[in-house]
């Protein structure tokens, strides 16, 4: 062989040996995952833009997965406790119905208030439209009780008769006045006695 011919199998066997070192190097990062040095940026700082570049996210600090789990089912429980407060049925009390007065009862309180009532210098009617519509019932009362009632209407028709000469005839008097004032003690007097029995009698 020539001087040139031992000169390209040298070349060649140089050539064949960095390839296949080139290869193996190749083999080797890829079984250990690591990059390929000679990539298209030449850069000796290429690993570090790298590391720079990826990044692993690191763990939230704080709760673990568990205490997550177990704050989210503590708050559940407060949600369902306020629902189930909000659709709780507030208990409505029983309205409580006082029986109603009747008309005569009522009638024998205004005629008490009237007769009580401080003067003032006016002479103020007496009501009888519930005694004279209940006469039927009155009948029945006891007669010690229904004397009583009756007297005491007495005395009503004579102050309405007084309040009358007052205001419509406007015969006005100071011995009217005292007679008025009189009928309103002893009206007051007899009503104190009957309303009581009355009210109890369910009348």
């Amino acid at each position: 062989m020539s001087g040139w011919q031992i000169a390209l199998f040298i070349l060649g066997l140089c050539l064949l040996a960095v390839m296949v070192g080139l290869l193996a190097g190749y083999l080797i990062l890829r079984i250990q995952k690591r990059p390929w040095p000679f990539s298209w940026k030449f850069s000796s700082n290429h690993h570090e833009s790298s590391a720079e570049e990826i990044t692993i996210p690191s763990p939230e600090p704080g709760i673990s997965t568990v205490e997550k789990k177990v704050k989210t089912t503590s708050e559940m429980q407060e949600a369902l406790e306020e629902y189930v407060k909000k659709r709780q049925v507030v208990p409505v009390q029983p309205e409580i119905i006082k029986p109603q007065k009747s008309e005569l009862l009522v009638e024998l309180e205004t005629n008490l208030s009237i007769a009580t009532t401080p003067w003032e210098g006016k002479l103020i009617a007496f009501q009888t439209r519930a005694m004279d519509s209940s006469r039927a019932k009155i009948d029945s009362l006891d007669p010690e009780l229904k004397d009583e009632l009756i007297e005491a209407y007495t005395d009503i028709q004579l102050a309405n008769t007084l309040v009358w000469l007052s205001m419509d005839v406007g015969h006005r008097s100071k011995d009217l006045d005292e007679s008025y004032l009189k009928l309103c003690n002893k009206i007051a007097e007899r009503l104190g006695k009957v309303l009581p029995q009355i009210s109890r009698s369910g009348f």
